[in-house]
């Protein structure tokens, strides 16, 4: 985490992690995850935060995220917590080449 956001809003997400391990759910930090049915398959990318704004600074790896899963068929999953929900800043030019290895689809 960097150092611009205050130890009180970091213990804070570390607390609201715990609880939703605590229900179950696997939070995709930088990370991908690959479900199985049958002979189907569909990798699942996980990037965190991705945003142009300061107060919540961009700590999304999709280098790291996606590594191992070329070839696979992937849904992208990334959040931008003050984003415009119209405009996604994760399709700022990094991600479409990241996925697809093109330019454009």
């Amino acid at each position: 985490m960097s150092d611009t956001i205050g130890k009180p809003f970091v213990q804070g997400l570390r607390e609201l992690e715990e609880r939703e391990a605590e229900l179950g759910w696997r939070l995709l930090l930088n990370e991908s995850v690959t479900l199985h049915r049958g002979d189907d398959s569909l990798t699942v990318v996980g990037v965190e935060n991705w945003s142009p704004q300061s107060f919540f600074p961009s700590t999304g790896d999709l280098a790291k995220a996606s590594s191992g899963t070329e070839g696979s068929s992937r849904i992208l999953l990334t959040h931008d917590p003050i984003g415009d929900p119209l405009r996604c800043h994760a399709w700022d030019g990094r991600s479409l080449p990241a996925m697809t290895g093109k330019r454009r689809v």
